[in-house]
């Protein structure tokens, strides 16, 4: 049998993502009871670039912005391989495997999740797998003179396997 791991880094992108590195939060535990949010919406491909504004659409851009703290990860929930992904990798012998999904998301004034898209896709159907997984995410909101605003971010969802 072969061990299967997910890794799963949120990073912020902007000034760290310009200078070559990436932000990455630990995967805790929130205490607190988790809002339920509903089904996840259809996934699309992100735009090719976001047109965001406090002041226009009340979505913090990505990136660094003065003044603004970054939401910061409270509970990560990892993805799992789909039986299809599995599968073909298994019927393809492709092994080790490891890809990558990236999805674009804004985090509301609330720590939720909201607006999913797909902004670098991985192999078979696991962007789907990724994008349910980040719709569980829950984050302590980003701020702007100590009131929570909503601010647009991307997570990389990690896929391994042995």
């Amino acid at each position: 049998m072969h061990k299967i791991s997910t890794a799963v880094a949120v990073a912020a992108l902007g000034a760290a993502a310009a200078m070559g590195t990436q932000q990455v939060y630990p995967q805790t535990l929130v205490n607190a009871s988790l809002e339920k949010r509903g089904k996840m919406p259809r996934l699309n491909a992100c735009p090719a670039k976001f047109d965001d504004a406090l002041q226009k659409n009340g979505v913090v851009p990505m990136g660094t912005v003065p003044d603004v703290t970054e939401p910061k990860a409270m509970w990560t929930p990892e993805a799992v391989f789909t039986d299809k992904a599995r599968k073909e990798i298994h019927k393809r012998a492709m092994f080790p495997y490891s890809s990558v999904s990236t999805i674009a998301m804004v985090v509301d004034p609330k720590g939720m999740p909201r607006d999913l898209c797909v902004q670098r896709s991985a192999e078979f159907d696991l962007d789907k797998a990724a994008a349910e997984s980040v719709w569980e995410y829950r984050f302590a909101p980003a701020t702007k003179d100590g009131k929570p605003v909503a601010k647009r971010l991307t997570v990389e969802v990690r896929f391994a396997m042995r």
